[in-house]
């Protein structure tokens, strides 16, 4: 049986070897191997093809049909090719079912240049024109006209070797037939769903020479209105690993940027909203590919991972189909990648649509949200189902991005289905962010901050419609009432667009210069952005820039006029202007909140720290607890009267501060102080590396050994695993940071202590590094502990601890460490000492009783 067939018929892998012992069968024969494998190349390649098992023959083909005895050629010598081509291969030998079938694709980036699709069906199906069928006409060509342009033509190949290229290869059929994805019957693309999926092989090749990938798997097309061919005819695309195609995981490290190296689903967005083929109406002339991966950034950098983001060129069957951003599919399985656990532990819904879990949850927040109860009440029984500070961050990043395909769809949540477990909102799908070419902000666009205040959500009888009562949008206006999240939203804005942070534009210096990025942070953004794929928007422009049917778009005028219309203009008076709109809304108060000399950073002791506001007007605290008191408004109890004089700064420290003038507070400053003089006193105390039942139980523990806090803002671990401290968070005096490799487990074994975070990755069982830095990259602490110092610590239910409950000394020698004193160690309290030495004989039982309680719990 072909693996082809298993795939689409859906029957296991592992059937195939039931059904290879039922024939008598010696199961498959090896994958063909190919040499070289995937690459670019000019002139003329030999490409060798070899099987391991005895006897095999071996048939290939290169119009991506799947080789056999009876379709492609038997191979015999060596295959050269001069252009373009995709080679897919299988091996047949006696007393063996046929192998599964192997592909590589070889790019001629000067051949690509003059594609034409010759051999292609010349239509995708069909469609409903004013109720008269209308074919889809197929587009696979690179316009000439811009191959030959002078601007372009000598950079043009070089251009499609600025990013990495991504090859799917599918049985044409499976693409372009009247079964395949690519065709349309009357209005969009075939059914959604697993049914709809298609075998393929992708391969990752990087001409950077960085090793790439080669995987079978699944692939769809994606999308709700992108998928209908009267809008567009560059589609999304969504590849899935599963174990029916090939690995159940993608293990890669696909997104430079994240530690998450494993990946069920990776989503290929062709850009829509923010793209050139996009028919004439809808706004395709603003097209710049970037948005959705900009506005994700800011998300993801204020501290909610959102996904990652990586353009590449992407070809299909060996054609080349434009650039794509490949984006991490923000479902149940992402949920438990970087939150822990496993996907099915999650309530996932995405656009109203259900992913996984129940909707149980989703429901009783928002019969809260709509109900009639106090504003306050209403406040607090919000705030125990929905993640409030990461929603007041979502919710300005979006009106701040003035996102006008929103609220009521493109939007992402999850929610860990455990006691106390809270939703958090994600970015999902912002094509139409950062558009407006207004002079003005004040008027009602979709998604602005006015328009989600004034037209959306409200009680009022022209409310849009029922998908916005359960939208974020409604639920914003809900808590709108409540005085508490109003100044949350205030201090989200004070974060964002002052002291330097993410939406942060200099009053005095607005405008983009490239040699001051500090002053333009969101302009700054944008052109990191914009550049990645500054030369590969000449590849997209000659092979869609001409698809909408009414222009012809070009690198130059029209996308770098509109990136350099967003630089001069949209991010150089969004900030102020949205600022002015929050006030103007009750969001920001008209209360300035105090400024500081210097906003943290690295500093001496003694260090004085001013303060601008009048004096008894300012309240502050040094250990990053809140000047105000929830609910009451009254000043904490912790807050000091700032007198003018000066603070200063003995020890790091987490400064916050609010000016409080008329009974009204202004917004939260807040700033973050390292005295590096305190680094040594912050140390790793316990290391379980290796214990009893697996790497779900493993943990590190920190340990502030001074007798002041730490402030934990942005520090991380990181080399062998990843893990950063949440904005905000302290270490107080003696205090334990225990962080975890997963949550459940350690909470099953350990239900007494509480993990501070969750780390990403495991640790080695052998040796490994371990640094602990601050967010400066200043390093606190460097560890490298070695399995081969204890034994009792590699499996047998010990962690490392320091001999020294104070942690003094080289962490780096065995002479500073021993195995726990307690079976599974002691997270969260020093390690006891061990009892006076007892007989050789009698510790070899203590070892083996150790062991075994270990592997019990």
């Amino acid at each position: 049986m072909m693996k082809e067939d298993r795939a689409r018929t859906g029957l296991p892998i592992a059937a195939g070897v039931l059904l290879a012992a039922a024939t008598g069968m010696c199961g498959p024969a090896a994958p063909v191997s190919f040499d070289p494998s995937h690459m670019f190349f000019s002139g003329a390649l030999t490409v060798r093809l070899a099987c391991a098992t005895p006897g095999a023959s071996i048939y290939w083909t290169s119009d991506c049909t799947p080789p056999s005895p009876t379709n492609g050629h038997l191979y015999t010598q060596p295959v050269i090719i001069a252009d373009t081509t995709v080679i897919r291969a299988r091996a047949v030998a006696p007393g063996y079912e046929a192998g599964a079938v192997a592909a590589r694709t070889y790019i001629t980036p000067a051949g690509v240049l003059m594609q034409t699709g010759s051999g292609f069906p010349p239509t995708w199906g069909w469609y409903l024109n004013y109720g008269m069928p209308t074919y889809v006409q197929a587009d696979y060509a690179m316009d000439q006209r811009v191959v030959t342009n002078p601007v372009y033509r000598s950079a043009l190949t070089n251009d499609l070797l600025s990013l990495p290229s991504l090859s799917i290869t599918c049985d044409p059929a499976d693409l372009f037939g009247t079964n395949g994805i690519h065709y349309f019957y009357g209005r969009e693309t075939l059914l959604t769903g697993a049914y709809w999926e298609r075998p393929c092989t992708a391969e990752l090749i990087d001409p950077a020479g960085i090793e790439g990938f080669v995987i079978d798997c699944g692939v769809q097309i994606q999308g709700g209105a992108s998928r209908n061919a009267r809008n567009t005819l560059k589609f999304s695309f969504r590849l899935l690993f599963k174990s029916i195609y090939g690995p159940s995981k993608l293990s890669y490290p696909f997104f430079p940027d994240t530690p998450v190296k494993k990946f069920d689903k990776i989503a290929l967005r062709a850009g829509f909203n923010d793209s050139w083929p996009v028919k004439a109406n809808m706004h395709n002339p603003i097209g710049q590919y970037t948005r959705d991966a900009y506005t994700r950034g800011v998300q993801n950098d204020l501290g909610t991972e959102c996904g990652r983001t990586r353009f590449v060129h992407l070809y299909l069957n060996g054609l080349y189909w434009g650039l794509y951003a490949a984006t991490e599919r923000c479902e149940e399985a992402f949920a438990a990648a970087y939150h822990g656990g496993e996907p099915e532990d999650y309530d996932v819904i995405m656009n109203r649509e259900i992913k996984s879990g129940t909707w149980d949850a989703f429901t009783t927040m928002f019969e809260i949200a709509n109900s009639n109860l106090p504003a306050a009440t209403r406040y607090q029984l919000l705030d125990e189902r929905l993640d409030m500070t990461a929603f007041a961050g979502y919710m300005a990043i979006n009106h701040w991005a003035a996102n006008a395909d929103w609220p009521n769809g493109n939007w992402s949540m999850f929610r860990p289905r455990v006691p106390g477990g809270k939703f958090t909102y994600l970015c999902w799908d912002a094509e139409w962010t950062v558009t407006s070419n207004m002079p003005t902000w004040s008027s009602f666009e979709r998604g602005d901050l006015n328009h989600v205040l004034n037209q959306l959500g409200r009680d009022a009888a022209h409310s849009p419609g029922a998908s916005y009562y359960t939208s974020p949008g409604r639920l914003f206006w809900r808590l709108y009432d409540s005085p508490e999240f109003r100044l949350l939203y205030a201090d989200t804005v004070h974060r964002l667009c002052f002291n330097g942070g993410l939406l942060y534009v200099d009053p005095n210096h607005p405008s983009w210069d490239p040699g001051h990025p500090e002053r333009n942070r969101p302009a700054a953004r944008y052109a990191a952005t914009a550049a990645l794929i500054d030369r590969a928007i000449v590849c997209e422009s000659a092979r869609w820039g001409d698809a909408s049917g009414t222009n012809r778009y070009l690198r130059e005028p029209h996308w770098t006029g509109q990136r350099d219309h967003l630089l001069s203009w949209w991010l150089t008076n969004r900030t102020a202007a949205y600022v002015a709109m929050c006030s103007a809304e009750g969001l920001y108060p008209q209360v300035e909140a105090p400024l500081f000399s210097v906003h943290g950073g690295i500093v001496e002791p003694g260090f004085t720290l001013c303060m601008t506001g009048a004096a008894g007007g300012v309240y502050y605290t040094l250990d990053g607890s809140d000047p105000r008191t929830p609910f009451t408004g009254a000043p904490s109890p912790a807050a000091l009267v700032y007198n003018g004089a000066g603070i200063i700064i003995a020890s790091s420290s987490h400064v916050k501060a609010r000016a409080l003038a008329g009974g009204q507070w202004s917004a939260l400053n807040q700033a973050v102080f390292f005295c590096t003089s305190d680094y040594s006193r912050v140390r790793l105390t316990e290391i379980m590396y290796n214990p009893a039942g697996g790497g779900s139980y493993e943990f590190i523990e920190i340990k502030n050994t001074a007798a002041v806090p730490f402030p934990l803002s942005g520090v991380t671990v990181w080399d062998g695993i990843h893990a950063r401290a949440p904005y905000g968070s302290m270490l107080a005096p003696g205090a334990f940071l225990v962080l975890v490799a997963e949550r459940k487990e350690f909470a099953e074994r350990y239900p007494q202590v509480g993990p501070g975070g969750r780390y990403i990755g495991n640790l080695a069982g052998g040796s490994e590094t371990l640094v602990l830095s601050d967010p400066y990259g200043n390093e606190i602490e460097r560890v490298t502990y070695d399995a081969a110092w204890y034994p009792e610590t590699d499996g047998q239910g010990c962690s490392l601890v320091p001999e020294d409950a104070g942690a003094q000394g080289d962490p780096n020698v065995k002479a500073y460490w021993r195995p726990s004193t307690h079976v599974n160690g002691s997270p969260g309290e020093d390690d006891p000492l061990p009892e006076p030495a007892v007989p050789a004989a009698l510790a070899a039982l203590l070892l083996l009783g150790r062991a075994a309680r270990a592997r019990h719990g």
